[in-house]
């Protein structure tokens, strides 16, 4: 199995948040899709059904949110940066 596909990197805070300095203090742009790209392969044995899923994995970056230099809030940032299967193995 083989997973090529664009997933957009998420934003979390408990306050309003400029976006547009965002991408220099975390080093990634929360506004863009990143490509993930993961294969995955197994034999299934005699017998047995697999349910195989396929979810994203991210890079979590937490940051604090300031004005005039006195902290707000706080927030979470998340930039895709894989994939991970889960399989589901039910025997017939």
């Amino acid at each position: 199995m083989e997973i090529n596909q664009k997933v957009r990197a998420q934003l979390s805070a408990n306050v309003k948040v400029d976006l547009s300095v965002i991408p220099a203090a975390l080093g990634f742009d929360v506004s863009k899709e990143y490509m993930v790209t993961e294969t995955w392969s197994d034999k299934v044995p005699a017998g047995q059904t697999w349910n195989v899923v396929a979810n994203p994995t991210y890079l979590s970056k937490q940051y604090d949110v300031y004005r005039d230099g006195k902290r707000t809030g706080d927030g979470t940032a998340l930039k895709p940066i894989g994939v991970c299967f889960g399989v589901i193995k039910y025997k017939d």
